[in-house]
């Protein structure tokens, strides 16, 4: 039997994982003088600290420490505010799923579990929803038994 299933839920803005933007910089160490610089887009970096932030309290709070280094199953669930006009069940416009997920899974890195990596099975649900603001819920379940 494997233990429970933990939920987290918590309404704020979804933002997707940006591409990595790179910059050239002027270097005094380099052999040519220059160096690249790779870096996360600052809408994202502010999300996934916010996100990690969040998670990490919620953790405390349920006196959870980060996981033991065994395979999670993960439950994403990313409800978006309804536009007046749109009666539809799924959001099927940007930010695609895989890119929010994405986010999700780099923010919680370090607070729910070691790496991502060990995260074994995923699911994804992107929904418009009737609330008011953007909701994120998180669910997780160790996929072996953890004493």
């Amino acid at each position: 039997m494997l233990p429970d299933i933990y939920t987290f839920m918590c309404d704020m803005p979804i933002v997707a994982k940006a591409r990595a933007r790179s910059t050239v910089e002027k270097s005094s160490t380099a052999t040519n003088g220059f160096s690249i610089r790779h870096y996360t887009p600052v809408k994202t970096a502010n999300f996934e600290e916010e996100l990690a932030l969040r998670v990490s309290r919620w953790l405390r709070m349920h006196e959870l420490p980060i996981a033991p280094k065994v395979a999670l199953e993960v439950w994403l669930e990313f409800h978006h505010k309804r536009p007046a006009n749109n009666k539809l069940k799924h959001k099927v416009t940007k930010p695609d799923c895989d890119n929010i997920a994405k986010s999700v899974l780099d923010a919680l890195n370090e607070v729910l579990y070691h790496d991502d990596s060990y995260v074994t099975d995923l699911h994804v649900l992107k929904r418009f929803n009737d609330v008011p603001k953007d909701r994120i819920k998180i669910s997780f379940q160790y996929r072996e038994k953890v004493d």
